[in-house]
């Protein structure tokens, strides 16, 4: 929240890029933090300059990567589900449960989500670094509207 000028104020909210769909959410549903979306619009956004194919590659690989769990919407069901994981074998059980419990958030809304797939770890760490020179040319090519598979060498696109 903006304290000072009511100038202020209205520049702060016009600059929020609040939908109505999403407003409409917020009131609905007692969202507490709206100004939540705006950091996750900031998480997301580099991976929109980021070829597809390239991101899709990439989850591929990772799929394969020990201590990993997969999750999958498809359009044949309104549930996000775990459909594989590659962990050790005597706490398998109990870490895709991590897992489970976590999908439990979004339960409500699943027939709302596409399709899609993704790799989650159970365990409380990074398991992919990047650095600012990958970011910034992620957020570049985002912000003409286009994407680059360049940043896997990261030669100049």
């Amino acid at each position: 929240m903006v304290r000072g000028s009511l100038e202020a104020s209205v520049t702060q909210f016009n600059s929020k890029r609040l939908s109505i769909y999403r407003w409409d959410y917020v009131m609905e549903h007692n969202v507490q933090l709206p100004d939540e979306y705006d950091d996750i619009y900031r998480d997301l956004e580099p991976f929109w300059g980021i070829d597809p194919l390239y991101l899709q590659k990439t989850r591929e690989d990772l799929e394969t990567r020990n201590g990993t769990v997969v999750v999958e919407k498809t359009d044949r069901s309104p549930y996000v589900e775990v459909v594989s994981h590659r962990l050790p074998s005597d706490s398998a059980k109990q870490l895709t449960r991590i897992i489970q419990d976590i999908l439990l958030l979004v339960e409500d809304i699943g027939h709302h989500l596409p399709p899609f797939r993704a790799v989650f770890s159970p365990h409380d760490g990074p398991n992919m670094l990047s650095d600012y020179r990958v970011k910034s040319m992620a957020l570049a090519a985002a912000a003409n509207g286009s994407s680059k598979s360049c940043l896997l060498t990261l030669k100049s696109c």
